[in-house]
């Protein structure tokens, strides 16, 4: 928030010392300088609305601001709703300035007092952390425990007249999101006349994007092997011999993992946990981290920064065999700066 002390002219001494309370409250929850990211639309009004039902919430059971966000044993609901804290005040607190910059209005200067008032306590609870039992984290990694090692063709071969079996057979190959699968992954068959081969390539529409992150294309491509029985089924599924090109798309993402549900149910009744796309998505990883680089593995789960990777699978749970197949995206993987030490011996 910008803003130069000749646009405060028609303010008194009082009001420009508020403003400026403001700003220097809003440093306690962005230390750091423009260390406000880019959301997008989407994520905006969805902090909005959060924020909006912590704050009505608040108002009807007579809480403190830190009672309602800690009422959860859960740290992802916490940090969830602390961000969409962070962006609403903001956005109230700056509107609030930016108007006053512009003609005197006491709404903005009664927005202004209640941002700063927010800000002090929203600080507090983020200092403190979640207060009370923690529920531990579940991944879906787990899941993958236990499954046999073909379970992905076990899945995909429940129901050959499925609906979803064209979708199961791409998501098998490439770990994509069920919201990628409503926007449609186009598959395309090619001929690699210098090796003599025959080539897959899927070409993915991201999801959870910003101006940063996610990759708003990747493309993979396989080599086809005969020992590569879910592309082998793809491409029969499909006619992608004769089409050449093909878009495989789904109606709904709850439906779809709904049905994976249901087919992880049937097939393994005792399985302690639910299998579900997710567990695909943790095992397709799985396998990439044990014969790909750490960039490539980034960039086929549509990732821009190389850290979100670890949340996904690890090599020890990979199944079969190394697959032959290649890897590029819209944009670079995010490399951290090189630490001290690490310039020193450049």
């Amino acid at each position: 928030m910008k803003m130069e002390m000749n646009d405060l002219a028609h303010l008194n001494i009082d009001e420009v010392k508020m403003i400026c309370e403001l700003i220097e409250s809003l440093k306690h929850i962005y230390p750091k300088q423009n260390s406000v990211g880019v959301v997008s639309e989407k994520t905006q009004n969805e902090y909005i609305n959060e924020a909006q039902r912590i704050f009505r919430q608040r108002k009807i059971n007579g809480n403190s601001l830190s009672d309602v966000v800690n009422s959860t044993t859960k740290k992802s609901t916490f940090f969830k709703r602390v961000a969409a804290l962070k962006y609403y005040i903001i956005w109230i607190g700056s509107t609030a300035a930016m108007t006053l910059s512009e003609k005197y209005c006491e709404d903005s200067l009664h927005n202004i007092k209640i941002a700063i008032r927010d800000i002090n306590e929203l600080h507090s609870i983020i200092n403190n952390g979640l207060v009370g039992t923690h529920e531990k984290r579940k991944s879906k990694r787990t899941s993958l425990k236990g499954l046999p090692h073909d379970w992905l063709e076990l899945i995909c071969n429940h129901n050959l007249d499925s609906k979803y079996r064209r979708a199961l057979l791409v998501m098998c190959l490439t770990g994509c999101r069920p919201v990628e699968l409503v926007k449609g992954v186009t598959i395309s068959l090619s001929e690699d006349s210098e090796n003599n081969n025959s080539l897959v390539e899927f070409e993915i529409n991201g999801a959870k994007l910003s101006d940063t992150k996610g990759q708003p294309i990747r493309k993979l491509s396989y080599t086809y092997e005969p020992s590569n029985k879910l592309l082998g089924a793809l491409i029969d599924a499909t006619n992608l011999i004769d089409a050449k090109q093909i878009t495989i798309f789904i109606e709904s993402a709850v439906n779809f993992t709904t049905e994976i549900k249901r087919i992880g149910a049937t097939l393994w009744p005792l399985h302690k946990e639910s299998v579900t796309s997710y567990s695909i998505r943790h095992q397709i990883a799985s396998n990439f981290k044990k014969y790909l680089n750490g960039d490539d593995v980034s960039k086929a789960l549509g990732h821009a920064s190389p850290k979100t990777k670890k949340s996904y699978g690890s090599a020890s749970q990979s199944k079969g065999k190394a697959p032959e197949i290649s890897i590029s995206a819209s944009r670079e993987i995010n490399q951290p700066p090189l630490k001290s030490d690490e310039l020193d011996n450049q």
